[in-house]
C-alpha cells in the first residue's frame, strides 16, 4: 500500500467524518428512540444505524474491495472478519449512553487496518468540534494541530481514566470496582467520560496520563489507539504484554514507566489462560495417542517387527492383522490377550509416563497460579498495611505539628506578656533594673 493510496484513505475519510457528525448533531438534542442490544446498559438509537449505514455506503462505494466491521452491522448480525484485507472498523456513535442523555463527549471512530495493522485513525467529537485524527508514522493531531500526551511517569501525579462499561454481571462489576478502589488511592483523580476512543484522546493531547478498561471491541479502541500512540503514548495490554485489539481490553499511558506501575495493580486473570491450557493439554493428549488403527492397519500382517515399530500398534499372531492397541479395537479384532503382541513394556508404559507427565504439568500449572493469585493478595495486603501505618505516622506527625503550634503558641503568648511587663518598667524607671522583672 503506497504512502498516496493512504493519504487518498485519509483525505475520504476525514471529509465523511464531517458529514456523519453533522448526522450526530441533529439527533444529540432531540428525542431518540432507543433500543438496547446485549443488556439494558448496552444502548442503540436510529442515529447510531444512520451514521453507519452512511460511512460504510459511501466508502463502499469508493473502495468496493474493502472490508467492513461495524458495531451495529455486528449487533445485526453481519458476519465480520479481521483480517490482512484493508478493513474499516467503525463505531458510528461511541458513547450513545452519552448521546441519550446529552452528555456531550459522543464520538464517531474509524480507523482503517492493513494487514491487521492499524494505519489511519479518526475520532470525531462533533457535539464539541474536536476531530482527532493520525497515520501511522506522521503523528497525532487535534482540528489540524500536533498533539502531544503528558510524559507523566510518576502514577502519584497522574490523571486517570477508567470506565465501568455496560455489562451488570456481578462479578464483572466487582472486578471494575476493585481496579478503581485500587487505583484511586495511588493517583490524583480518576475520570470516567464513557467513551473509550476519546479518553485515549485525552491521554493523546495530555488532559490525562493514563487510561485502561476492560470489555470493550475493537469498534471502541482501533482508532483511538493509534492517534494516542501517535502522540507518544503507550498502548498494551493490561496484564502487560503486547496490544490485541481483539482481546477486549486496553492499557494506555504516557510513559511506559506508568504502565509498569499501573499494571500490577490491576486484577485480569481471564478464563481464555484456562482455555489455553484445556487447549494445550487436548493437544498434547492426542499427540501422546501416536499413530490411528489406519496407519496400523497399512503395515504387513505378516511382519510383526514392523508393526511394533509403530507406537501404539499390536499384532494378533492367530489373525495375523496389525491394529491399534486400545480396549475397542482389541475386542473388535477378536484378539486373545495370549495372541496379542504389543511392546506393552516399553511402549505402554512410555505412553503412561508422557501422561502422567502431562498431568503433573497441569497440576503444577494450576498451583503456580494459586501461588500468584496468593502472592498477588499477600502484596494487596502489604501495601494496605502499608499505608495504614502511613496513614497512622501521618496523623502522629500532624498531632506533633498541632502540639508544636500550640508550645509556639504559649512561648510568643509569654514572651509578649514579658515585652509588656518590660516596657511598661521602663516607662516608670527610666534606669533599667532587670530584677524588677521578676
Amino acid at each position: 500500500m503506497t504512502e498516496q493510496e493512504i493519504d487518498v484513505y485519509y483525505r475520504t475519510v476525514l471529509d465523511l467524518a464531517s458529514l456523519a457528525g453533522k448526522v450526530v448533531i441533529e439527533g444529540f438534542s432531540i428525542t431518540k428512540r432507543v433500543e438496547t442490544k446485549s443488556g439494558a446498559a448496552d444502548l442503540v438509537t436510529e442515529f447510531d444505524q444512520r451514521v453507519e449505514e452512511i460511512l460504510i455506503k459511501s466508502l463502499r462505494e469508493k473502495f468496493p474491495t474493502h472490508k467492513f466491521i461495524g458495531e451495529e452491522s455486528a449487533a445485526a448480525g453481519v458476519k465480520t472478519e479481521f483480517g490482512n484485507d484493508p478493513t474499516w472498523i467503525i463505531d458510528p456513535i461511541d458513547g450513545t449512553t452519552n448521546f441519550v442523555h446529552g452528555f456531550p463527549f459522543v464520538a464517531i471512530s474509524i480507523a482503517l487496518a492493513i494487514n491487521k495493522e492499524v494505519v489511519i485513525g479518526v475520532v470525531y467529537n462533533p457535539v464539541l468540534d474536536k476531530l482527532y485524527s493520525a497515520v501511522r508514522g506522521k503523528g497525532a493531531f487535534r482540528n489540524g494541530r500536533p498533539i502531544k500526551c503528558s510524559g507523566q511517569t510518576d502514577l502519584a501525579l497522574s490523571q486517570v481514566a477508567g470506565e465501568y462499561g455496560s455489562s451488570r454481571e456481578p462479578n464483572i462489576i466487582e472486578a471494575k470496582c476493585q481496579n478503581l478502589r485500587v487505583i484511586i488511592g495511588k493517583v490524583h483523580s480518576i475520570r470516567a467520560v464513557g467513551s473509550a476512543a476519546i479518553n485515549l484522546c485525552m491521554v493523546a493531547e495530555g488532559s490525562c496520563d493514563a487510561y485502561f478498561e476492560y470489555g470493550i471491541h475493537i469498534w471502541d479502541y482501533a482508532a483511538g489507539d493509534l492517534i494516542a500512540r501517535e502522540a507518544g503514548a503507550y498502548t498494551c495490554d493490561p496484564s502487560g504484554g503486547p496490544l490485541n485489539l481483539l482481546h477486549r481490553c486496553i492499557l494506555c499511558t504516557a510513559t511506559k514507566e506508568l504502565a509498569q506501575q499501573i499494571s500490577p495493580l490491576l486484577t485480569h486473570m481471564k478464563t481464555s489462560h484456562f482455555l489455553l491450557v484445556v487447549i494445550c493439554t487436548i493437544a498434547l493428549f492426542s499427540t501422546v495417542h501416536g499413530a490411528t488403527d489406519a496407519e496400523c492397519r497399512k503395515q504387513s500382517n505378516t511382519d510383526c517387527g514392523a508393526c511394533l515399530k509403530i507406537s501404539g500398534c499390536a499384532f494378533c499372531k492367530s489373525s495375523k492383522i496389525c491394529f491399534l492397541y486400545s480396549t475397542i479395537d482389541y475386542i473388535n479384532n477378536n484378539c486373545s490377550t495370549s495372541d496379542t503382541q504389543v511392546e506393552t513394556c516399553v511402549g505402554n508404559f512410555r505412553v503412561w509416563i508422557i501422561i502422567v507427565c502431562v498431568l503433573a504439568g497441569i497440576v503444577l500449572i494450576a498451583v503456580l497460579i494459586t501461588l500468584w493469585c496468593f502472592c498477588r493478595k499477600c502484596k494487596k495486603r502489604r501495601i494496605r498495611k502499608e499505608e495504614r501505618r502511613q496513614e497512622i505516622d501521618d496523623q502522629r506527625m500532624e498531632e506533633r505539628r498541632a502540639a508544636a503550634e500550640v508550645r509556639t503558641t504559649d512561648r510568643n503568648r509569654v514572651a509578649d506578656q514579658i515585652r509588656m511587663k518590660y516596657g511598661i518598667l521602663k516607662a516608670n524607671d527610666t534606669a533599667t533594673d532587670y530584677a524588677r522583672m521578676n
